[in-house]
């Protein structure tokens, strides 16, 4: 992966990198993927009061 790549969390780049794998993994459900995706933005929303 190139830095472009990355988000400046490490908890984002560790989902993506997560996600990556069970690419390699799983072909066959990339469903999984999908659904965590849907982390990012309710991390945002809890910091921004």
């Amino acid at each position: 992966m190139s830095k472009k790549d990355h988000s400046s969390s490490k908890y984002l780049n560790s989902v993506k990198e997560a996600q990556e794998e069970s690419k390699k993994k799983n072909k066959s459900n990339p469903k999984i993927d999908v659904d965590r995706t849907y982390i990012e933005p309710q991390q945002f929303q809890s910091k921004k009061t």
